[in-house]
């Protein structure tokens, strides 16, 4: 794709892939009201839908939910889609900039992230931005950003590896304890004893690392945060 357009270029042609239809609906009756825009093709809910119009139709610019549903996520689609289209440019819209995220972006080849709070004429900007070639990553806070997202990169995958010592019986517990459930009540809800509990309590907090129940629950919120 030519990094430079002029007055009299033809509309930047955009396909939308995102699962939910307020969104898409929204968007494309934006694009299509714009004079410089056109759809390739109506809005996508699915990765798979996506990857094979820009290999067909090869648009100029592809907006894509990070967040898709079921089968490829966002930053995969990304990904396949600048391998059969390298001149397709992916914006992708996100509920949830975190570092982390950015860098999944970058790294698949997207020109950077729209938060979806930021509302549609942020979007159309990113496009026309994007189709004069220009990055939507801000460079003087990249190594800010890869520096955070490294460190928690390293923070999961820590967390990970001490997840994966618990038993099934263990993680079942341990997210009892996360809902703030007493020993008694864990008893009564698996039908073994509160010894019993006591035991995988004792063995779930040593193979965490951690010294208390209290730890433990708040270990498996990070846990659980990071993971999302």
């Amino acid at each position: 794709m030519s990094t430079r357009r002029t007055a009299d270029a033809a509309p930047i042609s955009v396909l939308i892939c995102d699962d939910h239809q307020l969104i898409t609906d929204a968007l494309s009756l934006v694009v299509r009201s714009t004079p410089d825009m056109e759809l390739v093709a109506e809005p996508v809910g699915r990765a798979e839908e996506a990857i094979d119009i820009c290999r067909r139709a090869e648009p100029d610019i592809c907006v894509m939910d990070v967040g898709l549903g079921p089968g490829l996520n966002g930053i995969e689609a990304t990904r396949r889609i600048r391998s059969v289209s390298p001149n397709t440019t992916v914006i992708v819209l996100s509920g949830n900039n975190s570092d982390e995220r950015v860098v999944a972006a970058i790294e698949a080849g997207a020109a950077g992230l729209v938060h979806k709070g930021e509302g549609l004429q942020a979007v159309v900007g990113a496009i026309r931005a994007a189709a004069l070639g220009v990055s939507l990553i801000d460079h003087a806070t990249l190594p800010g950003i890869l520096e955070r997202a490294s460190s928690e990169r390293r923070s999961r995958s820590e967390i990970e590896s001490r997840m994966a010592r618990l038993t099934s019986r263990e993680h079942e517990i341990l997210g009892l304890l996360q809902a703030g459930a007493s020993s008694d009540e864990i008893a009564r809800r698996l039908y073994i004893s509160p010894r019993t509990v006591e035991t995988h309590v004792q063995n779930l907090i040593r193979k965490l690392g951690v010294h208390s129940r209290l730890q433990a629950a708040a270990l498996a919120a990070q846990y659980a945060r990071l993971a999302g």
